[in-house]
């Protein structure tokens, strides 16, 4: 972040969001489309072939999820939000566990309150602190309840939105 100052008016220079989508299927690759619309540095990490393989036609750089037990190589900052994007839940703890011990300004993850109550349960066995469970957005986005994947995705956007404004322009 860079601050600049032609003429009598200062203003910031804020960096691009950096988003980092983990999942599969049709709203993982909804958001990816709608971020890459919106300007933002998009990545989608995900197991399933046909996810990484639409994505990849649309342009939009991926990598491939490997085993559950396989390390998770996340390259995460403070300017990259996170949003997990399963219906296949046990993939997400692991994810979770390694996004949480960043400085992420955003993470998201897709499911029901009863889904993130299992969720949380998960993390709280695997040692995860309440401060860190405290900072996962679930259900994910503004406006829960949603099914359709394109406003799921502009849910998760506009949420991703407010989060990095009130990191990176707060008073």
């Amino acid at each position: 972040m860079q601050s600049v100052s032609p003429g009598t008016a200062a203003y910031m220079v804020l960096p691009k969001i950096r988003l980092l989508i983990v999942g599969s299927g049709v709203e993982a690759l909804a958001l990816a489309h709608l971020a890459s619309g919106a300007d933002m540095q998009v990545e989608l990490v995900s197991p399933d072939d046909i996810t990484l393989t639409r994505a990849r036609d649309a342009g939009i750089p991926v990598r491939e999820l490997r085993g559950l037990s396989s390390p998770v190589d996340l390259r995460i900052d403070g300017g990259t939000a996170i949003a997990l994007m399963f219906h296949d839940h046990e993939w997400e703890q692991m994810v979770l566990l390694k996004a949480l011990d960043t400085d992420a300004f955003y993470v998201g993850a897709l499911g029901s309150r009863r889904a993130h109550a299992r969720r949380v349960e998960g993390l709280i066995a695997s040692g995860c602190s309440n401060e860190g469970i405290a900072r996962i957005k679930a259900p994910i986005g503004l406006v829960h309840r949603l099914r359709d994947p394109h406003l799921i995705a502009a849910s998760v956007i506009a949420e991703i939105a407010a989060a990095f404004q009130e990191r990176f322009t707060a008073f």
